[in-house]
């Protein structure tokens, strides 16, 4: 007689909705705080992976003129394919441009992530990012809680990239991350994607439902290949 699967909490994601991202390889947060910036490329503030946890705030990026207040019925439900910017709780965006980090060297393939912005700023282009969902079949493309997706740049086509290397002190040593150009390599795929570890809004409820969770290697091997084979890697 094998177990019953366990019951977990999961919600959707809405527009307006306050996330912590974890990466889905590594298992850490996409983390910024305020007051600690690059030293190179862009200096602005510096985006890291950390055990610590950020929030950060979906947003619809098509919006015109006046910012609406995003917490709001009617609710618009994140989906595979929409553009959204992602904003901190310091007022700055998930933000990339042609950059490079300041640890990984490729000049062609490799892109700085900051966060950038202040209060009262919408933001530019370059904080625009496409939400791509390998189950998007299910559940009708929508994005949920612990739902692995990617972060695709909306105008240079890299992917946001959970590193290896840790940044030096200025960075807290944390964890590198930045948008790579070069993410469709299966060595590269499995630290794009992303999960909503954690996830508040004021007009959405969390739905307990069955998951199976990987409980070895092997099975957790299965699960990033079926991740990958989603994505029409090996095609």
């Amino acid at each position: 007689m094998s177990a019953p699967e366990p019951e977990v909490l999961k919600s959707r994601i809405a527009v307006g909705s306050r996330v912590v991202l974890t990466s889905l390889n590594r298992g850490h947060a996409l983390y910024t705080t305020a007051g600690h910036f690059y030293s190179t490329g862009s200096k602005q503030q510096v985006v890291s992976l950390s055990e610590q946890e950020s929030t950060w705030q979906f947003i619809n990026a098509t919006f015109h003129e006046t910012e609406p207040d995003w917490t709001l019925p009617p609710l618009t439900y994140i989906v595979d394919g929409m553009r959204v910017r992602l904003r901190h709780e310091s007022h700055r965006n998930l933000h990339s441009h042609y950059h490079r980090p300041p640890i990984s060297t490729n000049p062609t393939l490799l892109n700085e992530v900051s966060a950038y912005g202040l209060e009262g700023f919408p933001g530019d282009g370059n904080d625009d990012w496409i939400v791509e969902i390998p189950s998007a079949s299910e559940r009708h493309g929508e994005l949920w809680t612990h739902i692995p997706f990617r972060l695709k740049h909306a105008l240079t086509n890299c992917y946001l990239t959970a590193g290896q290397d840790r940044l030096p002190e200025w960075g807290l040593g944390n964890f590198e991350v930045y948008c790579d150009c070069n993410a469709e390599l299966t060595e590269v795929m499995a630290n794009t994607l992303w999960v909503v570890s954690s996830s508040s809004h004021p007009h959405v409820e969390a739905s307990v439902q069955s998951d199976a969770e990987p409980a070895s290697a092997e099975e957790k091997e299965s699960f990033m290949s079926n991740v990958f084979a989603s994505f029409n890697l090996f095609e």
